[in-house]
């Protein structure tokens, strides 16, 4: 909860409009913010994709499917009646 204190006595009290008391700072330190948390999660996902993926890099990680080889006799070229 917000603590409010009555001005003083003599006490320049900024009068704001309601836009202005709502909205949040601005400034160079947000901006660093900003970039900081962009790059840590950056950083946070690349690390997950290198811990997911370790077995491509490895021997065997990229394995061709085994299946028979395709045997069908191969069907005549059709010709459009067009040409």
């Amino acid at each position: 909860m917000a603590v409010v204190h009555a001005p003083r006595r003599g006490e320049h009290v900024p009068i704001l409009r309601a836009t202005q008391a709502r909205s949040g700072r601005r400034g160079l330190h947000v901006l660093w913010i900003l970039i900081v948390s962009t790059v840590l999660a950056a950083l946070g996902l690349l690390a997950l994709l290198a811990l997911q993926t370790p077995g491509l890099s490895g021997p065997g990680g990229q394995v061709t499917a085994d299946h028979p080889t395709i045997t069908a006799p191969q069907s005549p070229v059709r010709q459009s009646e067009g040409t």
